[in-house]
């Protein structure tokens, strides 16, 4: 039993602390997902989920929900999880509905605004982001529409959800479809990347805007390991990151 658990036996549940049962239904939420499986690993997952809501409150369920995909295993059950936790979101059902309605009324500037906010919430849902490549499709930005689409398909989405729209994008971006990406060890370096995390790393270690081409392109190179290696390459690396580099050298990292 671990010093939370005490606290809380020897406090009584109804006065511990919200930290406390937070951190308790997080604890519980890992104990479930690292059960052996015994039926479909998504009924585990979401059942998982909502008992962890159900134990902070509807106060705190928000914050730990936008949380759990992080404890997640691996990408695979991090996607998992955001699916079923995004379900019990109001803020991201809302901005899911905003998109929703303005999709239907074809305005596709709000509508993608809305599906990059819900995103920002549940950055691993890969529906969404199939959502987000046919809004920004309808708008002619096939190269921000590749980059959502080969996110969906990162996250697992199924061949029938994304292949042909993908195809699509990327015949008109003169560019090959390319193999499924693969996870290619346990580390987060051997994911295939997403596009928060393409641009992320540009603007992060280049210091500029990732406009969609150069999203488009980073999301071409999977798993992340090989991202990296050709943002280290780019010209301006050394450059941009003197601070970075005497630092590995001093510490004997490089």
């Amino acid at each position: 039993m671990n010093e939370i658990t005490r606290r809380l036996v020897a406090g009584g549940w109804p006065f511990a602390r919200q930290g406390d049962v937070t951190a308790i239904a997080q604890e519980r939420f890992r104990e479930a997902l690292s059960a052996p499986p015994v039926e479909r690993r998504s009924r585990v997952i979401a059942r998982a989920v909502l008992r962890a809501a159900r134990q902070v409150g509807p106060a705190a369920a928000p914050a730990l929900l936008r949380n759990l995909p992080e404890l997640a295993r691996n990408r695979a059950d991090g996607a998992l999880v955001t699916v079923a936790a995004a379900r019990h979101d109001p803020l991201f059902q809302a901005r899911v509905r905003e998109g929703d309605a303005s999709r239907e009324a074809a305005a596709w500037p709000a509508a993608a605004g809305s599906y990059r906010a819900a995103l920002d919430l549940y950055p691993l849902h890969p529906g969404y982001w199939i959502q987000l490549g046919h809004v920004r499709k309808e708008l002619g930005l096939t190269h921000g529409a590749e980059a959502a689409y080969r996110s969906a398909r990162a996250l697992g989405a199924s061949a029938d959800e994304v292949e042909q729209h993908l195809l699509f994008v990327c015949s008109l971006n003169g560019v090959e479809l390319g193999n499924a990406p693969l996870q290619t060890g346990s580390l987060p370096l051997d994911e295939p990347p997403i596009e928060i995390e393409a641009r992320a790393l540009w603007e992060t270690f280049l210091d500029g805007p990732c406009e969609d081409e150069t999203a488009a392109l980073l999301m071409r190179l999977s798993p992340k390991r090989r991202l990296v290696e050709h943002l280290l390459d780019h010209p301006d690396f050394a450059a941009r990151n003197r601070g970075l580099l005497a630092m590995l050298i001093e510490t004997g990292g490089l």
